[in-house]
Formats: C-alpha cells, sequence, structure tokens
C-alpha cells in the first residue's frame, strides 16, 4: 500500500511517530502492522475498504505462529449467527456443542483455521477466534457458583429449628 501511493518509509515512519525499522518490518511480514496504526494512517473509511478488498488474515497480540492468524468477517451476517449459537465460549477455548462436524467446517471455512477435534470435543484455542465471539457474542453459562453471601443466606433459610 506504500508503494502504490508512492510514499517513502520515512514518512510514514515519521507520520506514525515510529522507526523506519518498525515501518520495514511490517513490510517483511516479520511482524504485522497494528490496524490502529493503519487507521492513523489511512483514516477509518479507507482501511474498512481496504480490508474488505483485500482478504486479510488478523490476529490479536504478538504471540503465536502463522497458525495463529484468522480471517474477520467485516460484517455481521446470519452465517455468523447460526456458527455463534453452536459454541460455547469458555475463557481461553471455543467449544462446539454436540462436536457438530458442519459447525467444525463451517468455522474453517469462514475464519480460515483449523478446529481441534478429538472424540472428548471439538475446540480451538485460537485466542483471536475466541475473543471475537466473546466480544461480539454473549455467552453466560448455565450454572454459576453462588457468592459466599448467598450461601450463608441459603443455610439461613434452611436451618432446621
Amino acid at each position: 500500500m506504500r508503494e502504490e501511493r508512492g510514499l517513502y518509509q520515512r514518512q510514514i515512519a515519521s507520520n506514525l511517530e515510529i522507526s523506519r525499522h518498525q515501518v520495514y518490518t511490517w513490510e517483511e511480514d516479520k511482524y504485522a502492522a497494528p490496524v490502529s496504526k493503519i487507521v492513523e494512517l489511512f483514516g477509518k473509511a479507507e482501511t474498512h475498504r481496504l480490508m474488505g478488498e483485500n482478504q486479510l488474515r488478523y490476529k490479536v497480540g504478538v504471540r503465536g505462529n502463522e497458525n495463529s492468524e484468522i480471517r474477520l468477517p467485516l460484517k455481521p451476517n446470519s452465517r455468523l449467527d447460526g456458527i455463534a449459537s453452536n459454541i460455547l465460549c469458555t475463557g481461553n477455548e471455543l467449544r462446539i456443542r454436540k462436536k457438530n462436524e458442519s459447525v467444525a467446517s463451517e468455522i474453517e471455512n469462514v475464519f480460515k483455521t483449523e478446529i481441534g477435534r478429538n472424540e472428548d470435543r471439538y475446540c480451538s484455542k485460537n485466542w483471536t477466534l475466541v475473543r471475537f465471539f466473546s466480544t461480539f457474542y454473549r455467552y453466560e453459562p448455565k450454572f454459576s457458583k453462588h457468592s459466599k453471601e448467598e450461601i450463608r443466606n441459603l443455610e439461613e433459610r434452611y436451618k432446621i429449628i
């Protein structure tokens, strides 16, 4: 994108208040450029347009390898809602309910990531994928533990006098 616009690395570095070496590192794909810096450079509308035109892959944070990158949908749709209704996000893991093979395949197709399959469960520990669903969908546990105060109140209610 820099070359298409006739910009030099030093110009971008100066505009973003970063080193020229950092721009070089992003271009050599050693590390991905943060979306916030791309927005700062091109603006929200242009960044969104560029993301929609290019098949970009995203990840949260700097750890991980090439398998931690996923393709993120830029617009909500019923396909995502269908996936979300058949999964659970628990802390750092995304689990597929009832080991549903079609849901696992759908996630792999939409997000271009792999779902782990074993005899106990189908799940993914891809942090970007987990963060996507836990951010844009609401998952509440069916059972939650009671607080100490709630336990004391229950004990008082059930005391036999």
